[in-house]
């Protein structure tokens, strides 16, 4: 058997076993439905998508494997995986404790429709592994990975995290807590720093991109009307904030010698970015 194999038996094995201890040993019981609809739920999603992943892309779930601070080359996203990891374990262990102590149940119909939140997370997964088998788990940029603009990516630059994000709100209610929602703000916060690294690192190391624009082209990072860019330079914001008001051709001018100017700035710190035709194939993450 393949190494790799070995590696994804002895990783759902372990994790399987983590996540029904960090489920019913604070619960304190095994008297617990929520528990066990959770962790049923996430065990089996988590199954089919590692099927899918062996059977069509055995290179993309090498890159999933490789999880964790100790695979991430920036520090910074050391740093921020670390307090994700912390933040996951209490999202999971909080409700079961919540549930023992009683501090804040919720109704059954609710855990319900966490349930099918964390479901529903895990077809984001699926959706992104079907057309970007770059989509791994660390920050980084390889050889031959190319500009993703089509299925979710035409949606949300960021669908796996936007995925997660019903995986972070699903869980408290499924495992029956409203107090552990409280850990929302708080994932939001890391998502963003991480986010803001990624794109610093696409920026800096995918040849022939030059503004965070190019990245993808749609405009919405993660949440509509929540977090989203409109055009990077100059010129992008004069289009944005003046699209009903057509400049004079004084202005155009001015808008036209800033945005020059910022791309001549842009060259001179980038040499190596002057000749894209050199980059084949244009790369993004």
């Amino acid at each position: 058997m393949k190494p790799i194999y070995m590696q994804m038996i002895r990783s759902s094995v372990l994790g399987t076993l983590a996540l029904g201890a960090m489920v019913f040993i604070p619960a304190g019981t095994l008297d617990y439905w929520q528990g066990w609809a959770y962790f049923g739920t996430a065990v089996f999603a988590s199954a089919l998508y590692t099927i899918y992943l062996v059977k069509h892309d055995p290179a993309l779930l090498q890159r999933r494997q490789q999880a964790g601070p100790s695979h991430e080359k920036e520090p910074a996203q050391k740093i921020i995986v670390v307090c994700l990891f912390a933040a996951f374990v209490m999202l999971i262990v909080l409700p079961p404790l919540d549930y023992r102590l009683g501090w804040s149940p919720v109704p059954w119909y609710v855990s319900l429709i966490g349930v099918a939140l964390v479901a529903l997370s895990f077809s984001f997964f699926y959706l992104v592994s079907k057309i970007n088998t770059y989509a791994a788990a660390n920050v980084r940029v390889e050889k031959g990975q190319r500009v993703v603009d089509t299925g979710v990516y035409g949606l949300v630059r960021h669908p796996m995290y936007f995925g997660t994000l019903f995986l972070i709100v699903g869980t408290p209610l499924a495992l029956g807590s409203w107090w552990t929602l409280l850990l929302t703000p708080v994932f939001l916060l890391l998502l963003y720093f991480r986010i803001a690294s990624e794109e610093k690192v696409l920026m800096r190391d995918l040849c022939g991109i030059s503004t965070e624009s190019e990245i993808s082209p749609d405009p919405v990072r993660l949440v509509s009307h929540i977090w989203q860019h409109t055009m990077t330079g100059r010129s992008g914001e004069l289009r944005h904030n003046e699209s009903d008001h057509p400049p004079s051709p004084t202005r155009k001018r001015t808008a036209v010698d800033a945005a020059s100017g910022q791309e001549a700035q842009h060259q001179a710190a980038f040499p190596a970015r002057r000749q894209v035709d050199q980059c084949l194939p244009r790369v993004s993450r």
